[in-house]
């Protein structure tokens, strides 16, 4: 949601009808370190489910280990069913000469 561009709950489904047609997993953009411990990814939602979740989690303080902040951004995708050793995280961290890759 962009206050700034007047976007909607209604805007974002009507140019991705696929989040009315899938299970979803919604997750904060924010805070990723050890999201899920700290309750923060919600899994196998329909569209109004995820964006309930979301909803009670917008503009809120929220602690994961010692960094707390608000919570402004959010990720909704599609669910994909996989055993846990077979997830993966990447994370590009852009320094002032050079990125790294962390996985």
């Amino acid at each position: 949601l962009d206050r700034t561009t007047g976007q909607t709950w209604e805007m974002i489904v009507d140019e991705n009808p696929w989040l009315k047609q899938e299970k979803l997993v919604a997750k904060p953009d924010q805070l990723i370190k050890r999201r899920g411990k700290a309750g923060l990814i919600a899994i196998n939602k329909t569209y109004d489910e995820a964006k309930a979740w979301v909803m009670e989690r917008m503009c809120k303080e929220q602690q994961v280990e010692p960094v707390t902040g608000q919570l402004t951004h959010f990720l909704i995708e599609p669910m994909v069913a996989h055993k846990q050793e077979e997830e993966f995280y990447v994370c590009l961290h852009s320094l002032r000469y050079y990125d790294e890759v962390l996985f």
